[in-house]
């Protein structure tokens, strides 16, 4: 099941090869992974890996069923947000 974020891109971050959402005010839906059973301490594991450069925010995400699902997403805080250049394309960061 490949998950659905309205109103959201993912964008690459200038400077780098990783990525980062994007709230838009049209119709995009940014697709991801939706994974289940993580506890407090891989929350945890990935709070300190994301750092402060992500904050984690809970979101509703749709399935192609229209199926909500509470969800997580890691996403820039606010004063980040300029540092966003193209969408993000899976198939250009496989060849690098």
């Amino acid at each position: 099941m490949v998950p659905l974020l309205p109103n959201h891109i993912v964008s690459i971050v200038n400077g780098h090869t990783f990525l980062g959402l994007r709230q838009t005010k049209d119709n995009n839906n940014a697709k991801g992974i939706l994974y289940s059973g993580i506890n407090k301490k891989k929350w945890d594991a990935l709070d300190t890996f994301e750092d402060n450069f992500y904050e984690r925010l809970p979101v509703k995400v749709y399935s192609q069923k229209n199926i909500t699902y509470l969800a997580y997403i890691y996403m820039k805080p606010e004063n980040y947000r300029k540092l966003f250049k193209d969408l993000w394309d899976g198939n250009w960061f496989k060849k690098k």
